[in-house]
């Protein structure tokens, strides 16, 4: 046999042995032994190979969908975040500002006439602080850091000093405070800024409200400096910048964490073309994680599946589904049980208290979802809410669908570059006259597969792909399921020997059709689909291909086998 006529049967079987792998996104030609010896008066059993389930999760599975439980029933888990918020997100307080004056007509200057007198005054100054968001009535917060920023300006003749208190931000019983002395030149401006308040706690109850309340007492001592006049004002700018709380208490209010729109890729569904499914006991599940100290009630805006192959949606909906006028209860760690721990929860769908398996049914590519979670739900108004600085609430989702239950007329596609021309002829010039290919399964898998082989060239002007041929016409070979007993699982596998011959003037125009790829299709059915029989596919489900194969080019004639 000529070298290059070995090479060609080479690529025959691999492409016979792929072609008949229950193909999704690409063929195993890594399976196909090259291993030959030849003796052309009689033939050698070669070109054999096994594809079972795990290979095939192997070659589909990119995005570790699969799993199996215990049995080795596979099933496949779809994940998506719906989304994490931090305390810090939702729930802190913004830079403050706040301004006083003193002036010469508020004090007692009357014995302020001398150089060296002194006169000293004080006020309070009783503040609302503003918290996020809105309406929340924070108690207390445990400061991690903040910056203050301290201006003073006087026009005074006379120097002196002005301190600033704030009497309920304390750290180990002592009130944060801060002076700054000023000058005599009637035009003092000076500004300075703190970085230590960190381990300090605001206790904001002071108000009659007995919430979101910060004083802060200003005190000042002047000394006379002889100057004849005792006019002027003394100007004081506060700013409390880039406040971080290791944890704050108090009431949240009633508020909406909005989690974004988003959707899980099913993209299994989207390599299918057409055909029915059925999952048997699909589950829907949401695992909430949840360490804020609020009472928590979680619902979907919108949940529903979307089908790119019958342009179809529906939406999900059943007594376990958790929308608005049904929402989810959340656990919360809250201050008297389980303080600064994370709690979790979980919705689970299932055929049984939604419709889950109908969404499923519609052969959706897109699992469509937008959530919100509600703080302090219903009437309740107590001051027991709390974040810290680790609080965060996770929702993540997925979609688990058992390989159990029945499908009819799914078919997979894929493409591999097949140039027919370089094979034609071999290196003296014959032509390959036939060539006949025998396929022998057995399939021991719960699932009849009829498969196609197109031939198409691939225009690189228009990038479209022209399908010129196909290997059977309008047959398939179709190798039967797999027996099944009463739970789904194969017991006695299915055969099928089948020959395709191709002539020399299909040869003729695949070569003249400049074919440049083929298209490879799998047609699947479930035992008794029609029926509505369900199957359960395990990881040890197989599927044995023999291939021989018969070239003839003119001159010699040679045939390679293996059934």
């Amino acid at each position: 046999m000529k070298p290059f006529q070995l090479y060609l049967v080479s690529i025959c079987i691999a492409t016979v042995i792929g072609f008949n792998s229950c193909k999704k996104d690409d063929f195993n030609f890594k399976k196909i032994s090259t291993n030959m010896d030849w003796n052309p008066s009689y033939a050698i059993p070669i070109g054999y190979g096994t594809l079972d389930m795990r290979d095939i999760l192997r070659d589909y599975d990119h995005e570790h969908l699969f799993q199996s439980d215990q049995s080795g029933l596979l099933k496949m888990i779809y994940t998506a975040n719906i989304g994490q918020y931090h305390a810090d997100d939702k729930f802190y307080v913004p830079a403050q500002t706040y301004t006083e004056t003193m002036t010469n007509g508020e004090m007692n200057m009357s014995a302020f006439t001398y150089a060296g007198a002194v006169v000293t005054y004080s006020k309070t100054q009783h503040n609302t602080i503003s918290v996020v968001p809105s309406g929340s009535e924070i108690d207390s917060v445990k400061i991690k850091s903040a910056i203050l920023n301290f201006e003073v300006s006087s026009t005074f003749l006379h120097a002196g000093t002005m301190t600033l208190k704030f009497p309920t931000i304390t750290k180990n019983g002592i009130a944060y405070s801060k002076t700054i002395n000023f000058d005599n030149s009637g035009h003092f401006i000076y500004a300075t800024s703190y970085n230590d308040l960190d381990g300090y706690k605001m206790d904001l109850t002071t108000s009659s409200g007995g919430f979101n309340n910060v004083d802060i007492e200003f005190s000042l001592s002047m000394t006379h400096s002889g100057a004849g006049s005792t006019l002027g004002t003394i100007g004081i700018t506060i700013g409390l910048d880039y406040i971080r709380s290791t944890a704050m208490f108090g009431y949240f209010g009633n508020q909406q964490i909005v989690f974004a729109k988003d959707s899980i890729d099913m993209k299994m569904f989207s390599d299918a073309f057409t055909g029915g499914y059925y999952f048997e006991d699909p589950k829907f599940n949401v695992s909430i994680e949840n360490s804020f100290g609020v009472p928590l009630r979680f619902y979907f805006t919108h949940l529903k599946s979307y089908s790119t192959i019958n342009n179809d949606s529906l939406q999900v909906t059943g007594i376990g589904v958790p929308y608005f006028l049904n929402p989810k209860s959340v656990n919360a760690p809250l201050i008297g049980y389980h303080y600064g721990e994370t709690l979790s929860d979980n919705v689970s769908l299932n055929k049984n208290n939604s419709n889950i398996a109908q969404s499923i049914g519609i052969a959706p590519h897109y699992f469509i979802f937008g959530a919100l979670a509600e703080t302090n739900p219903g009437t309740a108004h107590t001051h027991n809410n709390y974040v810290t600085e680790n609080s965060t609430v996770t929702a993540n989702m997925e979609v688990e669908l058992p390989l159990w239950g029945w499908a009819k007329g799914l078919a997979l596609q894929d493409t591999e570059k097949f140039e027919f021309s370089k094979y034609y002829t071999d290196y003296h010039g014959n032509i390959l006259q036939k060539a006949i290919i025998r396929i022998a399964s057995e399939n021991h898998m719960p699932v009849e597969v009829g498969i196609q082989l197109y031939f198409a060239h691939f225009d690189t002007l228009t990038h479209i792909y022209f399908i010129k041929d196909s290997l059977m016409g309008s047959d398939r070979v179709i190798v039967p399921a797999g027996i099944t007993n009463t739970e789904g699982k194969v017991i006695s596998s299915g055969t099928k020997v089948k020959d395709v011959v191709i002539e020399q003037a299909k040869l003729k125009k695949l070569k003249d059709d400049k074919i440049t790829h083929m298209f490879y299709r799998a047609f699947l059915n479930t035992s008794n689909a029609l029926g509505g029989q369900s199957v359960r596919f395990y990881n040890d489900d197989k599927l044995h291909v023999h291939t021989g194969i018969q070239c003839d080019f003119g001159t010699n004639t040679f045939t390679i086998q293996k059934y």
